[in-house]
């Protein structure tokens, strides 16, 4: 018979990663203190609790930028109409940016229930402005 570990996700899987104790860090160096500053939820997807606090910081300063691109997105399929997100990456303003983080965009405003599928197209969906 199996018991439920609190060290585990799920019975049976991997332990959970391990968040880094702000009681460790450093909150006179401004790189340890802007990653305690930062709601962890806001880096969801973006770093893993066991990454560095090297790699929270790079994902705290690209915050500005990720919602930068989400707010141009939302802003193309209301002026322009549904779009897939093919068609969204390989616009010229988003030349800088690799295609998945263009669709991790995306998906994101999907699940925050800012966009609404409203078909497919060459086997992608099309990607309209929830009403």
């Amino acid at each position: 018979m199996r018991t439920h570990n609190p060290d585990w996700d799920i019975i049976g899987t991997k332990p959970r990663a391990k968040q880094v104790p702000l009681d460790s860090l450093d909150l006179f160096n401004p790189v340890e203190a802007a990653v305690a500053a930062t709601p962890t939820h806001t880096l969801r997807g973006m770093v893993r609790g066991d990454d560095s606090v090297e790699s929270q910081y790079a994902a705290v300063r690209q915050l500005p930028t990720r919602a930068q691109v989400s707010a141009r997105l939302l802003a193309i399929l209301d002026s322009e109409g549904p779009q897939t997100a093919r068609e969204l990456e390989t616009r010229g303003e988003f030349a800088g940016f690799a295609p998945s983080s263009i669709r991790k965009r995306v998906s994101e405003l999907y699940h925050a229930g800012e966009l609404v599928k409203a078909g497919r197209r060459d086997g992608m969906a099309i990607w309209a402005v929830a009403p």
